[in-house]
């Protein structure tokens, strides 16, 4: 039984009692302000709608449906918990060869890159377009799929780990190639898209970075090497979709 006498209950009585009474007061006084502001005049959608979401690529330009087709070559360790566990093993040794080399990747990284040869080759052609719409401007809701965006990691960790053993192998120049098409494919997730796949592009990003770094710090990769980095780098700078553009969409 409680003892409402106890000093420990009535402070913790007070306490409530005083929260309470704050909360009234805040209430009321934001209340208040509010009531005394004049109506928010409606001034219409800020940018010309049509025309934006008019926007549109043809398949052949657009990276995007590259990578849908790169999609359905995707190969994954299948069969229930065991495969499961199996692949996320395998994905994490993958990330860690992807940072710090090619002899952390263990039988099943290895496997895994060897299986999705075809897949990763389709998407690579993909990162090489301009431009991306994962799904029509005129479509584009909060119940939209985003099949690029979901698998757009498993792609990134591909592709870093085969960076990964091509640079092992001293192939520095091929090696970058691959770290290219991951910076260009991190941005064209959310080029013409939401926040979501902005946010996934910034991922792909994040796990690219580090191993860029450890790359461009090899005795074996060229002052060539280092200066065609820097200006691919540049490039996708550029490619990045200003906010303006994520905050149409999301409107």
């Amino acid at each position: 039984m409680v003892d409402l006498q106890h000093p420990l209950t009535l402070q913790r009585h007070r306490l409530a009692l005083a929260s309470a009474l704050l909360s009234i007061l805040c209430g009321s006084t934001v209340g208040a302000a509010f009531a005394d502001e004049p109506d928010i005049p409606d001034v219409g959608v800020p940018f010309d709608f049509k025309a934006f979401e008019a926007y549109s690529l043809p398949a052949e330009s657009n990276a995007d449906a590259t990578y849908l087709r790169a999609v359905k070559f995707l190969f994954t360790f299948k069969g229930g918990r065991e495969a499961y566990v199996r692949r996320r093993a395998a994905e994490k040794s993958a990330r860690q060869a992807a940072l710090v080399g090619w002899g952390e990747a263990n039988a099943d990284a290895r496997e895994w890159l060897a299986r999705n040869a075809e897949a990763l080759d389709v998407w690579k052609t993909g990162t090489e377009q301009a431009e991306a719409i994962e799904v029509p401007l005129r479509e584009m809701g909060f119940e939209s799929v985003l099949p690029v965006s979901n698998d757009a990691r498993v792609f990134a960790a591909l592709a870093l780990l085969k960076a990964s053993r091509l640079a092992s192998e001293g192939h520095t120049a091929e090696a970058w190639s691959w770290y290219r098409a991951t910076l260009r494919n991190s941005r064209h997730l959310g080029m013409h898209g939401g926040i979501v796949e902005r946010m996934v592009g910034a991922d792909v990003y994040r796990l690219a970075r580090d191993p860029i770094l450890n790359w461009a710090a090899r005795p074996d990769v060229s002052a060539a090497d280092l200066r065609r980095a820097l200006a691919d780098a540049v490039a996708v700078d550029a490619m990045t979709a200003p906010i303006a553009r994520t905050l149409k969409v999301e409107y």
